[in-house]
């Protein structure tokens, strides 16, 4: 299913600034999985809202996207046929899933009421979609500056002319927006199954609740839709993997006394979460098209601050209110714009420190950024083990020490493994 590798990219073929900034969400991610001292920001949010745990998630997720794009990238240039990068990109996602499935039966082993979805369930799908749509769209040389394309990723017709002042200006003019404009077909399909998440969260009535609704059910709004916990959302869920089978203890149930499961890694909400991995893509896209510092942080940056006005902006700037408000449970539309935009702006002061001025060597993030499945998981498993985590006093401040002390040990274990070049290859 998987093997132990000595082999890794050289780290001259390799973008710094992303091994580190993986490395740093997955070390965000242990902290917080270690409890983060029992402090709120380090907790999930009841229900909407957001807090730094429920970003870590969406910052694994959008890197995903931008990493897809730099082997697609490569395997393209080497004459990689697409039937074998789409047979590795649904063989890896398999493999994910299998792997997550058999994380959620590290406490017990009942197959009459394990839980089906999780995180690494919920990536395995993330990565099938975009992998599939990226190898059966893309053509190497859409990554070229000096190329256009239709929707159907053929080549524009291109006209002759004189070179003039205005036409260069209108070349260079183009050549900025070469990183959408080149991807029609990728886009539309993307839009399009957002668009669908849309439709049926806020026009799909169900038994007897509204459509549109996005509470916690149980005692919210006075009980009035006590069992239409997630909306739609949770009903569909319900319906395709039964009660049993999903997530039992929802963070809703100590503030709404939500009374049904949910899950939060949930089919529907897949779907923004898709179109988060996608606006990775786009980041990738910039990086690999782009090999000016200047030309790229200008773009990074002003994705940033577009993604989260627009995130923002969908809650009409409340964050927990307006049309849509930000909620990791759901994983809303406007949760994908938001992360989305700290992402970006997260990345571009990783990637100004570590390869523009290189004022840091990205130590020691880069160490489980480049070995991440491979920590996540064992993180995971030796969790209720010494001397990754034992029982201390019931305070915060040791409760923390014990959440550092946590991603402290997996990151020697991760430089160990570097050292050694020992590398989980899926």
């Amino acid at each position: 299913m998987h093997k132990l590798s000595h082999i890794i990219v050289p780290r001259s073929k390799r973008l710094l600034s992303l091994d580190a900034y993986r490395g740093f969400a997955l070390i965000a991610m242990i902290f917080v999985h270690y409890g983060g001292g029992g402090y709120a920001q380090f907790e999930h949010s009841s229900w909407h809202g957001v807090t730094f745990a429920d970003i870590v998630l969406p910052l694994f997720v959008w890197i995903l996207g931008a990493s897809l794009i730099f082997s697609l990238k490569n395997a393209l240039d080497k004459g990689v046929s697409r039937r074998t990068l789409l047979f590795k990109v649904i063989m890896r996602s398999l493999k994910l899933f299998i792997i997550g499935f058999i994380l959620n039966t590290r406490f017990k082993v009942d197959l009459n009421d394990v839980r089906i979805l999780g995180v690494l369930q919920r990536f395995s799908i993330i990565y099938g979609v975009i992998g599939i749509i990226e190898v059966l769209c893309t053509r190497s040389r859409q990554y070229s500056l000096t190329a256009s394309f239709t929707s159907s990723g053929k080549h524009a017709p291109t006209i002759t002319t004189t070179t003039t002042a205005k036409s260069e200006r209108a070349k260079r003019v183009t050549t900025v927006f070469r990183d959408i404009s080149n991807f029609p077909l990728q886009w539309l399909l993307i839009i399009g199954l957002t668009t669908i998440w849309v439709l049926v969260v806020y026009l799909v009535p169900f038994e007897d609740c509204p459509a549109g609704y996005l509470g916690p059910g149980g005692l919210h709004e006075n009980g009035k839709y006590e069992n239409c916990t997630g909306g739609i959302t949770g009903y569909i869920d319900r319906i395709v993997f039964t009660n049993e089978h999903l997530y039992q203890y929802p963070t809703c149930q100590l503030v709404y006394g939500c009374k049904l499961p949910f899950d939060s890694e949930n089919l529907l909400g897949t779907i923004p979460a898709i179109f988060l991995a996608y606006l990775g893509v786009q980041a990738g896209r910039i990086l690999v098209m782009y090999q000016s510092d200047l030309d790229r942080l200008i773009r990074l940056i002003a994705w940033g601050i577009f993604t989260t006005a627009i995130g923002v902006g969908l809650t009409s700037g409340t964050f927990i209110g307006g049309p849509m408000p930000l909620n990791k449970n759901l994983w809303t539309l406007s949760f994908s714009f938001f992360t989305a935009g700290l992402a970006f702006l997260g990345f571009s002061i990783m990637y100004i420190l570590v390869d523009k001025l290189k004022y840091w060597n990205a130590t020691p993030f880069q160490y489980p950024g480049t070995n991440s499945i491979l920590i996540y998981i064992a993180h995971i498993v030796f969790a209720t083990y010494f001397p990754v985590q034992w029982v201390v006093a019931n305070t915060h401040i040791a409760h923390l020490a014990m959440a550092l002390w946590g991603c402290i040990f997996w990151i020697v274990i991760a430089y160990v493994f570097f050292k050694k070049r020992i590398f989980l290859v899926l």
